[in-house]
């Protein structure tokens, strides 16, 4: 991978272009410096950086999410138009959210105290994400997955985009990484285990398949997780 001032080249048969800002989000990740704090069971991260409206549902309380605001197991993350989110949890994952974005942290069990099976469990509910995971899946048989209305994608260690860039249609797109997504739903699953690879979930489809993301659909996804104007979001807490 090179990194350049204003781009990320992955070194494919193709080039994904990626925003400088990705440069932060993958020095964050390698960092996975630990929030113990928060890993209690109830408290799964916090808020690193917004830009517009976020709001953090929980309960019946709306919050106005802001620069290391708590994030809470059951919570839901909710972007404005044209607002971003970046969320960083308790194993050193990190989230970008895009706009118009629903995201439900269902489940994250995971300590850094003992090396103990971590369960991840996090929820699309509209919108498109980025996730590049940390430390949770270091523990051979520990899950780490995200549910979105059309199918589950499974992780194992990676980074990878989530989607809608088109209605009643979830794209799934890898990004890099060691480890394949599994991707599946009522129809059957499929592993996106190259750099570039991405899958499609819909409900009335006969069967999931693996395609090679052109350029032009990979801008696509990486322009819903941009920061507005080109701007860097804090790499730091």
């Amino acid at each position: 991978m090179h990194l350049l001032t204003r781009h990320v080249f992955i070194k494919l048969p193709f080039l994904i272009k990626l925003p400088s800002f990705i440069k932060v989000l993958v020095g964050l990740a390698f960092a996975a410096t630990s929030i113990t704090a928060f890993a209690d069971g109830t408290n799964a991260g916090l808020v690193l950086a917004t830009a517009g409206t976020v709001e953090i549902q929980r309960g019946t309380q709306k919050i106005p999410a802001e620069r290391k605001t708590v994030l809470q197991v059951n919570d839901e993350i909710h972007t404005g138009e044209n607002a971003r989110a970046q969320l960083r949890f308790s194993d050193g994952t990190v989230t970008t959210l895009g706009a118009n974005t629903g995201f439900r942290i269902q489940q994250f069990d995971w300590t850094d105290k003992q090396p103990t099976k971590a369960n991840v469990q996090l929820e699309l509910l509209s919108g498109a994400f980025r996730t590049i995971t940390g430390k949770a899946l270091a523990v051979s048989g520990s899950t780490f997955g995200v549910k979105t209305p059309a199918g589950v994608i499974g992780i194992r260690g990676t980074d990878f985009w989530g989607g809608y860039l088109d209605a009643n249609a979830v794209d799934v797109l890898l990004i890099s990484g060691e480890h394949a997504v599994e991707v599946s739903n009522a129809n059957g699953k499929v592993l996106l285990e190259k750099a570039g690879q991405g899958t499609t979930l819909k409900a009335d489809q006969s069967a999931l398949a693996v395609k090679e993301w052109p350029q032009a659909k990979v801008d696509r996804a990486v322009a819903t997780i941009t920061w507005p104007d080109g701007q860097i979001p804090p790499d730091n807490l």
